[in-house]
């Protein structure tokens, strides 16, 4: 048999195993009425119900084993792809139909004729439950501490922990999930969270319950344009900003990779506000294309400040001790430009053998270095401020000992909290 005829063999098979022929068997192995509540037909797919999936499921690898006596159909893993078109976890939907929401997955597929198969079919528009949560949602029914509003044309959660109603916009959910994402340690604590948008809330909701009022007299970075009464709760580096009726506007965590993400974002509104020079210092903000660009004159010259060089700034140093420059105790990233700059104004060059044990960290790629007081700057090549310290800083590098040490706490947390 040539390669043709193999490839023809193929297709053969594939089109007697095609999803659409097994939708059609479907009322000869399930209850009508069961079929009509949970499933639904649409110009997508099958669409199963949540609670009838794996079910559905283990009748499909029946099915594939009865069409071909056995040659496929043991796998499950190959069968769970060929049904959902992912080995594990398929993304979720909402089926709306007036009032009832059906939460459920899709088996992908082409559905010709849909009268023939007897099974309801929806014209509608499946909604993915990964950034939507619907008010008529099953599972609410067993989250009483959580509740779905409308105020203004626009969807809030209301989330109840201890004797506190916090109130949350889906937007900012959705932020907060990215920030779970993107960090290290929360990722790891909070690995469900990304499932869907009710897993999101489990997470928020467990995190405010263990959040605490930020400890009176610390320095904090905070976002630009709060209004002037604010609470602050903290859980590690993770904060929300909650106004005076108890909603949360804003959530960051200021370490790692959330930390320059929110750099960013404040960097994008100082130029919104057309903030392109600040105060009377030599700091300026350009925009060329999509990409924002921070730079500061030194000495006549214009070099460009990282992201991440802030980032240092804000993580490692002490913003608020810049001699001459009134640095409030939550400060923005306006105030930190205005230390920042005043630094630069000052630096004078250092040779990298007088400050070696400050540099380790970053001396492989910076090729000269300024300082002023306690403060180093470190620039590469281009022109561009690659590094800032303050003397005696330490940064948060784990030697092995203590990623053991982590490791073990992590799977002791682990085995008491089965949400883990």
């Amino acid at each position: 048999m040539d390669n043709n005829e193999n490839q023809n063999t193929s297709t053969e098979v594939q089109e007697t195993l095609s999803l659409d022929l097994f939708a059609k068997e479907l009322k000869g192995r399930f209850d009508i009425a069961k079929l009509k509540e949970k499933v639904r037909l649409t110009p997508k797919g099958i669409f199963i119900e949540s609670s009838m999936r794996d079910e559905v499921f283990a009748e499909y690898m029946k099915w594939l084993q009865d069409k071909t006596q056995g040659a496929y159909g043991k796998n499950e893993i190959k069968c769970f792809r060929r049904a959902f078109g992912v080995e594990s976890n398929p993304p979720q939907y909402y089926l709306i139909e007036g009032k009832v929401s059906l939460l459920g997955v899709l088996m992908p597929c082409e559905i010709k004729a849909p009268q023939s198969y007897n099974i309801p079919f929806y014209l509608g528009t499946l909604v993915s439950a990964d950034n939507y949560l619907s008010p008529n949602d099953s599972r609410l029914e067993k989250f009483h501490n959580v509740k779905i509003t409308q105020e203004n044309g626009s969807g809030f959660i209301e989330i109840k922990v201890k004797k506190w109603t916090y109130k949350v916009s889906q937007e900012l959910i959705l932020e907060f999930r990215s920030i779970i994402e993107h960090s290290r340690f929360l990722s790891r604590r909070f690995s469900y969270a990304s499932a869907s948008m009710l897993d999101t809330i489990k997470a928020m909701s467990y995190i405010l319950y263990n959040a605490k009022p930020i400890e009176r007299g610390k320095a904090l970075i905070i976002p630009q344009g709060l209004p002037k009464k604010y609470l602050i709760l903290n859980f590690g580096e993770l904060y929300f900003v909650l106004n005076e009726q108890n909603t949360i506007i804003e959530c960051y965590e200021t370490k790692g990779q959330n930390l320059r993400n929110f750099l960013k974002n404040e960097i994008m509104k100082m130029l919104v506000a057309k903030k392109h020079r600040v105060s009377s210092l030599n700091f300026f903000i350009d925009k060329k294309r999509d990409e924002v660009s921070i730079s500061v004159n030194i000495k006549g010259d214009r070099y460009i400040i990282l992201v991440n060089t802030i980032g240092d700034f804000v993580e490692y140093c002490n913003v608020s001790s810049v001699p001459f420059v009134k640095v409030p105790l939550h400060y923005d990233l306006v105030n930190c430009c205005e230390a920042f700059s005043y630094i630069c104004e000052h630096v004078e060059p250092i040779a990298k053998n007088l400050i070696e044990r400050h540099i380790e960290m970053f001396s492989k790629q910076c090729t000269t270095f300024y300082t002023f007081e306690k403060w180093i700057l470190g620039f590469d090549s281009r022109n561009h401020i690659n590094h800032c310290t303050e003397k005696g800083a330490v940064k948060n590098v784990f030697s092995p000992a203590k990623k053991n040490r982590v490791r073990k706490n992590y799977k002791q947390m682990k085995g008491q909290d089965p949400r883990l």
